[in-house]
């Protein structure tokens, strides 16, 4: 119909522009079309002008001109048409413009991965890795696995306003609204930490008040303690390994390389079963790291949604500590003025909600609303 429509406007054919009708479907679209079992094809998305042109080079093709309407396209079935001269120069210079421009797309979530944080249904999607703060700047790390410290001592270098790095008190926004807020805070005294009482965290949320590129200030928050709690405790799942409703597992990931333990998280209708490289420990309970991943089973797991959350240790002052063997992940909710909420691991441990001094420098792994 849309070619039959494009040839009587004597309009160059194709799915672009005005004519890509998907183009614009948010995550949640897209995943109600495939719950459904609508049929798909899979597309580059161009900037779907297809008048402008650019000319590329490179050591085979030589010069090539191509438009901005690249509509190749492939079914899950795999009934895929050749790629011709113009769509590859069309494919190198999107890939190039997208390099070079000023504002590039960053993935700073991870694809497919909903989480159920309450009995009214709502969702969250997790940060791609955990909070780093390096010389002004906040993102996320690169990897899942990623940390600042690998091993344990003193990092006093590390902790100024010019430093890098992921271990920070509570509530240390940035925003001077007590006493200890920086995040390169590293006093011992808990009360100076966060808001006075059993007030939770709001601008001394990290997400909250901090742009993290290239996301506004207030599209990531931290977890409260019930929102964690009905992830870890309550949350209905798929079967894994013969556990109902698998929610997490104690892990180490990359084994066939430089091993990092943690604790993986099951999204929502995990369905990636058992991936090659992948052999179970114990499910929604502690165990000595016994889930074992190669590189190629995590980053099935990864594909499939799965969370990962290091073992990137604890500081206190300006010394680190178990960096590698225990996992300290701060929650926004607080237990008194000196304390609040976080999840902890380590080896045989799994501690879903507990208390921790408001001065101990934990990570912090951040949540956008689904929606």
């Amino acid at each position: 119909e849309i070619r039959r429509q494009q040839e009587e406007n004597k309009e160059a054919t194709g799915y672009y522009g005005k004519w890509a009708h998907c183009r614009t479907l948010t995550y949640e679209q897209v995943e109600e079309h495939l719950k459904n079992g609508d049929p798909f094809v899979i597309r580059l998305k161009a900037e779907g002008n297809y008048a402008k042109e650019e000319t590329d080079s490179d050591g085979i093709e030589g010069l090539t001109n191509a438009n901005y309407d690249f509509h190749y396209s492939c079914t899950p079935e795999g009934n895929t048409p050749a790629l011709g001269r113009n769509h590859m120069a069309t494919a190198r210079i999107a890939l190039k413009r997208a390099a070079n421009t000023a504002s590039p797309a960053i993935m700073t979530e991870i694809d497919h991965s909903l989480f159920t944080i309450n009995g009214s249904g709502d969702k969250v999607r997790f940060s791609k890795g955990n909070l780093k703060y390096s010389n002004g700047i906040w993102s996320f790390h690169t990897h899942q696995y990623d940390r600042c410290f690998t091993s344990n001592g003193d990092v006093s270098s590390s902790y100024t306003s010019s430093g890098t790095f992921d271990l920070f008190g509570w509530g240390t926004s940035g925003n001077n609204y007590c006493t200890a807020y920086q995040p390169w805070s590293t006093s011992t005294t808990a009360t100076e930490y966060g808001p006075t009482g059993t007030v939770d965290l709001t601008i001394g949320d990290w997400g909250i008040a901090n742009a993290i590129s290239p996301d506004a200030a207030g599209t990531w928050h931290t977890l409260s303690k019930n929102d964690w709690s009905y992830i870890v405790n309550t949350r209905s799942n798929s079967t894994i390994n013969g556990t109902g409703n698998a929610r997490y597992t104690e892990a180490r990931i990359n084994t066939d390389g430089t091993p990092v333990k943690g604790v993986i998280l099951f999204p929502d209708n995990y369905s990636a079963g058992t991936p090659d490289g992948v052999t179970w420990g114990a499910i929604n309970g502690k165990s000595s790291w016994g889930t074992e991943c190669t590189s190629a089973g995590w980053a099935s797991m990864e594909a499939a949604g799965c969370v990962f959350l290091p073992a990137a240790g604890y500081r206190i002052g300006t010394t680190t500590s178990y960096t590698g063997s225990y996992g300290y992940y701060w929650l926004s909710s607080a237990y008194d003025a000196s304390n609040a909420y976080s999840f902890r691991f380590m080896d045989n441990n799994v501690y879903l909600s507990t208390s921790r001094s408001r001065h101990i420098g934990s990570a912090v792994r951040l949540v956008r609303n689904a929606n």
